[in-house]
């Protein structure tokens, strides 16, 4: 036992001390009931104290003594007049307490469909047993469950009691990542969605996507989105060499956290959108250059939408005049005391250029030209 569980029992065993806390409500939480806190605990010690100065449970203190299988406490309950809900043969058949059940079911406590797939949530197979041989019956997400916790076992018991999964099943077993389990289900004859591909994405299963592709699963634009968002930069690496494309997301994602530039380049080129204005303010301000710049090379194959950009920030850094020095070494930008100058021409530089990219500008400036002796002040 350890010192903490050690030092809870001898302090519940002080009556004096005890009557203290009750009077200054001190507690582990204002919510807790005394009585069901006791007994959740399985502290049989603290729950005589309770019941000697007249405190009582409530409708929870019987299902969370189950819930944590305290057989002894539950007689203690049953004995001092306690009754539970049908969530307690639910909450002790998900945790896998037998023991609990048998003494439940012999005081007539009956479970609901969930009790079974509780059960099969956690992998208890002998508490499924048990449930069977008292006629309990699941539902179908009974397989679900299991599926999605990658149980193989209790899947193969599910399947001998006649139980089947849904047309997610599958879906489940592939965002769970669980390889095994779906060639299981895949032996079976089950089938599954577009999802199976783009939950598999999300969670960065790449083995799952490989045995997925093998067996002619497709997903969605979703599926590259989902590995951006999550940063499963390999699952991104391999479904974009499968031809996958995503939607603006990925792209925005990639400016923000940029990403190396093959990656990037894969998904420029496999995506169905340009570049957005949002994207290249993401990458300017983290300050992602490289990302930057190539992204301006991106956007600049489309100048329609460039300039649909109009008048602003980025529309002014795209523009025909400043973007393309920013692209190619050989354009020569100077920055000077209030002006930009490229190829000795003189250009007015937006009000919110420096506002929203200082650290770019900087960065551009030791990039495209020599600093003079004397330093400048940048606008």
């Amino acid at each position: 036992m350890n010192k903490e569980n050690q030092s809870g029992i001898l302090l519940w065993q002080n009556r004096d001390l005890l009557k203290y806390i009750f009077a200054f409500k001190i507690f582990t939480q204002k919510t807790h009931n005394y009585v069901t806190f006791a007994a959740f605990k399985g502290n049989n010690v603290a729950l005589n104290l309770l019941f000697a100065n007249g405190y009582e449970g409530n409708e929870h203190t019987i299902n969370y003594t189950a819930k944590y299988g305290h057989n002894s406490t539950l007689l203690l309950l049953f004995k001092n007049g306690y009754e539970g809900t049908n969530d307690a043969v639910d909450w002790a058949a998900g945790n896998g307490h037998n023991s609990t059940l048998r003494l439940l079911f012999k005081h007539g406590y009956e479970g609901t469909k969930y009790a079974i797939n509780n059960a099969a949530w956690n992998c208890h197979n002998s508490t499924l047993e048990l449930l069977f041989k008292h006629g309990y019956e699941g539902t179908i997400r009974a397989v679900d469950w299991a599926a999605l916790k990658g149980h193989d076992s209790t899947l193969e018991l599910l399947f001998n009691y006649g139980y089947h999964g849904t047309n997610k099943t599958l879906d489940f077993a592939a965002e769970g990542g669980h390889n095994s389990t779906l060639g299981l289900l895949l032996k079976r004859g089950y089938k599954g969605t577009k999802k199976a591909v783009n939950s598999a994405a999300l969670g960065g299963h790449n083995s799952t996507l490989e045995l997925l592709f093998k067996h002619g699963y497709e997903g969605t634009i979703r599926a590259v989105d989902y590995a951006a968002t999550k940063n499963h930069y390999s699952t991104l690496e391999l479904l974009l060499k499968h031809g996958y494309s995503g939607g603006w997301e990925v792209i925005n994602v990639a400016a923000f956290e940029g990403y190396d530039s093959s990656i990037l380049k894969l998904i420029l080129k496999n995506s169905n959108h340009n570049v957005s204005k949002r994207s290249l303010e993401l990458a300017a301000e983290n300050d992602h250059l490289s990302t930057f710049v190539l992204l301006i090379k991106h956007a600049w194959k489309h100048k329609k939408s460039i300039e649909k950009w109009g008048d602003t920030y980025i529309g002014f850094i795209c523009s025909i005049d400043i973007g393309l020095g920013f692209i190619y070494d050989d354009y020569h930008i100077k920055f000077g005391y209030g002006d930009v100058w490229l190829d000795n021409k003189k250009i007015q530089p937006h009000p919110k250029l420096l506002k929203t990219f200082p650290i770019l500008v900087n960065k551009l400036e030791k990039k495209f030209t020599k600093r003079p002796h004397k330093k400048m002040k940048l606008f």
